[in-house]
């Protein structure tokens, strides 16, 4: 499955630079898997295109990441709240990003 999933500059800045490989998410509305494709979209665009991030090469929202772990609740209960869960988070090649990018704007 693929998610389209908004992200505030900073973490977006972190997870393009490489140092985020994770994300924390409530699992309301969207269920994660391990094989799942994920997009970002950022979501306070004033910071993200003044700084022309969206014109560099590296920007998120080109992006495609692959999702190989995720840890719920059940597996820890002590450090996953309920409702929420872990997942890691791999970004693709860019042949692949573009494909997925472009299908999950349609």
């Amino acid at each position: 499955m693929i998610h389209n999933l908004k992200i505030k500059k900073a973490y977006a800045d972190a997870i393009c630079a490489g140092v985020k490989t994770f994300e924390v998410r409530r699992e309301d509305d969207k269920h994660f898997e391990e094989g799942d494709i994920i997009t970002f979209k950022v979501t306070d665009w004033d910071e993200y295109y003044k700084h022309g991030f969206w014109e560099a090469s590296h920007g998120i929202e080109r992006r495609a990441y692959f999702v190989p772990y995720v840890l719920r609740h059940e597996d820890f209960p002590e450090g996953v709240p309920e409702g929420y869960c872990v997942f890691t988070i791999s970004p693709l090649p860019d042949e692949l990003a573009r494909y997925y990018t472009r299908e999950a704007k349609k």
